[in-house]
């Protein structure tokens, strides 16, 4: 409970002599004083700065790399392929003979021991086959192709004159157009008044 003063009691005054304090600082500038700087307690922390972290490729959502997979180290050497043949190793039994093992066909055409001719052995029958580039269609230092009794001439016309150039027409700078325009003339709207009267 707090305490209260007893109405009866006398009230004490402070002895401040405010007269003279006056007079004595009344010619004097006026003067204050301020407090020191208050220390917060968060300076204490040691904390590293903004510039204190190396972010490199990283962002507020992780790394900014690419997808990177790891792979099994390769072996100290390759495994030689299996002792098995191949597709062109096995005969393929034609049924034009009538030799085929499993399909009795009769024979279509009849054995011999001769060559068979391919499609470019006729290329080079008699000997070898010039090229294309091997022909010579133009004369040499001449004009001309090679099946031609005469290098060829050409011949030109003269200009065609143009009628219109004989007609007497003024030309552009000719005209004197002045305030004129394609929709008329560019003044400014005028009116005429009566004379005035005698009385």
């Amino acid at each position: 409970m707090a305490m209260e003063r007893s109405k009866s009691a006398p009230v004490r005054k402070r002895a401040l002599d405010t007269v003279s304090a006056y007079k004595a600082s009344v010619d004097q500038p006026p003067s204050y004083t301020m407090r020191g700087k208050i220390k917060d307690p968060a300076d204490k922390e040691v904390r590293p700065g903004a510039t204190a972290y190396t972010l490199g490729k990283a962002c507020r959502t992780g790394s900014m790399t690419t997808p990177s997979w790891s792979m099994a180290p390769r072996g100290t050497g390759i495994p030689k392929p299996p002792d098995q043949p191949g597709p062109g190793e096995y005969h393929q039994p034609s049924t034009l003979y009538g030799s085929h093992p499993s399909l009795p066909v009769p024979g279509r055409v009849p054995t011999t021991s001769t060559k068979r001719s391919s499609p470019s052995d006729q290329l080079t029958i008699g000997g070898p086959t010039p090229a294309p580039h091997d022909y010579k269609v133009v004369r040499q230092g001449e004009f001309g192709r090679a099946d031609q009794t005469a290098a060829p001439k050409y011949t030109m016309r003269g200009k065609i004159k143009d009628p219109a150039d004989k007609e007497v027409r003024p030309g552009a700078t000719a005209y004197t157009l002045g305030k004129a325009c394609r929709t008329g003339s560019m003044t400014t709207p005028s009116w005429s008044m009566a004379p005035r009267g005698t009385g």
